[in-house]
């Protein structure tokens, strides 16, 4: 809420409209959902990388990530989980991706 305080008054935007613009932010940023993540590795992502990172069934993981990202997530609806913030940074025991 803070935050959105923050951004609302420097972009002139009512409470709401900034907490809309921060949930539509965080959706871009976060959901991964149905999407294809297989070549993931040679982009240099890392398990540090996936805090709070939404997935769904037709996410498509690196080789070896699925079982790891499925033990670290919580489901937060039907078809909707999300990585556990602070699991990722934490984990030695995480595949990396590089």
């Amino acid at each position: 809420a803070r935050d959105q305080e923050g951004l609302g008054a420097v972009l002139g935007l009512e409470p709401e409209d900034a907490a809309h613009l921060v949930r539509q932010a965080e959706r871009l940023l976060f959901d991964m959902s149905g999407a294809d993540l297989s070549a993931a590795a040679e982009t240099g992502l890392r398990v540090a990388n996936l805090d709070r990172v939404r997935w769904s069934p037709d996410t498509i993981w690196p080789p070896g990530w699925k079982q790891w990202v499925r033990e670290n997530s919580v489901e937060l609806q039907p078809g909707v989980w999300e990585v556990r913030p602070g699991t990722s940074s934490a984990d030695t025991s995480a595949p990396a991706l590089a």
